[in-house]
């Protein structure tokens, strides 16, 4: 019985210290920035991407704020998300592709180099923007610009940290 008194309470011990230690803070994937999106069947993933936003000073040709959202795949395709708006400050909601500077583009590190863009049934949204993060998702048909093959874009999303630049 003095065995078992004194083997419990080490025992309980223990399971404690191992499930505070390998616990996760549940909201961990608040702090990852990436480009996400599926392309037949194959995941893209960017981490860590690069935002910028680019904030007019006077040009008569593109006179309007610009965010670049890009990034770079381990197998080094890139993934360039391009939103623009007629002022500022940039707010949730979609982004339409008929609006001049906003498209999506991928370069493709194949043997060609394909570059798709996206098309005017493509979805762009903004779903959070602060001083420092952005966040959103996107779909669509992507077509290469060598010949007239599409590729559907799915479950495309994004988080970046962007900073704000005087063009």
């Amino acid at each position: 019985m003095q065995p078992l008194r004194i083997l419990m309470p080490a025992l309980l011990s223990i399971i404690v210290l191992f499930s505070i230690s390998c616990s996760k803070d549940k909201n961990d994937s608040r702090k990852r920035n990436f480009i996400s999106v599926k392309l037949d069947n194959k995941v893209y993933l960017s981490e860590n991407p690069n935002g910028v936003i680019y904030v007019p000073i006077t040009d008569p040709v593109n006179n309007y704020p610009k965010m670049v959202i890009s990034g770079q795949t381990k197998a080094g395709d890139i993934i360039t998300l391009n939103f623009s708006t007629p002022a500022m400050p940039f707010v949730p909601g979609n982004y339409s592709m008929s609006r001049p500077g906003t498209s999506v583009t991928m370069d493709l590190n194949d043997q060609t180099g394909t570059r798709l863009t996206s098309g005017s049934n493509f979805t762009l949204n903004l779903t959070y923007i602060d001083s420092y993060i952005v966040e959103g998702n996107f779909s669509g048909s992507l077509s290469a610009s060598a010949g007239a093959s599409t590729v559907q874009a799915l479950d495309g999303a994004f988080r970046a940290t962007v900073k704000q630049v005087s063009q």
